[in-house]
């Protein structure tokens, strides 16, 4: 799971069209408001959705401020969506920057569903202190600390000199692994090894590449299993139309027999052999038919 998650943040990171200083950030969150001031809800959806790709894209640590912008606005979002337990979530982030914060009247009149839900957010102030390198600095929503909150969403950076190494949005319950951090064992991946206090430099395993065998696909099974079909179905054709053969044969020549009033066959011979031709030529038109779509099939696979 954090493995999974760190590689996405770094996925995000390297796909960033562009690196996203804080006051483009800023005017990201004002763009968003002016949005939802003219009700324009679908701008103002796209508008925050740009907000969370800038996250990992960020060069520079964020205010406080910008956080509780961010944390209200994708709330709101959240709350539009239909998401009351994300948009508390994002509420109670908001407020704990300590920045005032609230749900616009002009837009969202008094007595409004969405007033109560903001109302309600809880405070969620439960935090786990992190520690790491000298040269690391840590922000959690903009205010450097480390003390992680544990139960609301944070924008989380680490710093390392002029350099932001990482920015990503944090949920509560994701593990913090950062390259020079040294965590709690409660915030420790499973199958990471436990941290000491001095960060220890791991030499990278030199892993011999062996060759696999190939794995066989079930697409690539398909030609073979068509082939197989079309030449059963081929060899129950030709056994149709040898049965039909023989037996017609037979037949013209108990007809003949017949009429010239020299049978050495019984009436119920004759019709055995009738139903024997029809069964023949049953089995080759039907047979056929089979190895035809066999092999149209096998052509277009």
């Amino acid at each position: 799971m954090i493995s999974l998650l760190f590689i996405a943040q770094s996925f995000a990171a390297d796909e960033c069209d562009s690196k996203i200083p804080s006051e483009i950030f800023a005017l990201k969150i004002s763009e968003a408001k002016e949005r939802l001031e003219k009700k324009d809800s679908q701008q103002f959806m796209l508008q925050v959705d740009a907000l969370n790709d800038y996250v990992p894209c960020l060069i520079q640590p964020i205010t406080s401020e910008q956080a509780a912008g961010y944390h209200l606005y994708t709330g709101i979002q959240f709350f539009l969506r239909q998401n009351e337990s994300s948009a508390q979530l994002h509420f109670s982030a908001a407020k704990a920057t300590n920045h005032p914060v609230s749900i616009p009247t002009s837009i969202f009149p008094e007595g409004h569903q969405l007033h109560s839900s903001f109302n309600k957010a809880p405070g969620l102030m439960n935090t786990e202190t992190i520690s790491g390198s000298e040269q690391s600095v840590f922000y959690f929503d903009g205010t450097q600390s480390n003390e992680r909150p544990l139960y609301r969403p944070s924008i989380f950076q680490q710093l390392e000199g002029d350099e932001l190494k990482m920015s990503m949005l944090l949920q509560p319950g994701d593990k913090l692994a950062c390259s020079s951090c040294v965590v709690p064992e409660s915030l420790l991946p499973q199958n990471q090894a436990s941290l000491t206090s001095e960060p220890s430099v791991v030499e990278p395993e030199i892993v011999p590449v062996t060759t696999q065998p190939a794995v066989e696909s079930p697409k690539s099974k398909k030609p073979s299993i068509m082939l197989i079909g079309a030449g059963g179905a081929a060899a129950f054709a030709a056994s149709g139309f040898l049965l039909y053969r023989s037996t017609g044969l037979q037949l013209n020549t108990a007809l003949g027999e017949v009429k010239n009033q020299d049978l050495d066959l019984s009436y119920d011979d004759i019709q055995s052999l009738n139903n024997r031709n029809k069964i023949g030529k049953t089995t080759f038109i039907l047979s056929s038919a089979a190895t035809l779509g066999f092999g149209v099939t096998w052509i277009i696979k």
